[in-house]
């Protein structure tokens, strides 16, 4: 059994996209070490979505490892929100990158991350 010697580095990264453009959050790599995704949160505002859903993926570098979608027509003040029980463990050396797809004309998505670094 192994056990942490030190507390790992927690971390957030939050960001608004543009009205009807996609965003993309990133925890840059970090030398020798992984990322742990602990918690994401997607959320609509300043518009409705509009007719095609809108993907949530988490991203191991270029590899989605979680998925969700926020369907077509939802309204401002939608999220999603995943706090997970276990940690996401990404690759050592890879950057973690929250996505989110364009929402439709005057929608914003935004997008928060939350993990620790070891």
């Amino acid at each position: 059994m192994s056990y942490l010697t030190k507390l790992p580095s927690q971390w957030t990264v939050t960001g608004d996209s543009t009205a009807n453009a996609a965003v993309t959050i990133t925890k840059a790599a970090q030398p020798n070490k992984k990322h742990y995704i602990t918690a994401i949160e997607a959320v609509v505002s300043g518009a409705a979505v509009g007719a095609a859903d809108v993907a949530v993926e988490l991203r191991d570098g270029s590899t989605v490892k979680w998925k969700s979608i926020i369907g077509a027509a939802a309204v401002q003040g939608t999220r999603v929100v995943m706090a997970f029980s276990h940690p996401v463990e990404l690759s050592t050396n890879a950057a973690a990158n929250l996505y989110a797809a364009a929402g439709g004309t005057g929608v914003i998505i935004t997008l928060n991350m939350a993990g620790f670094t070891a």
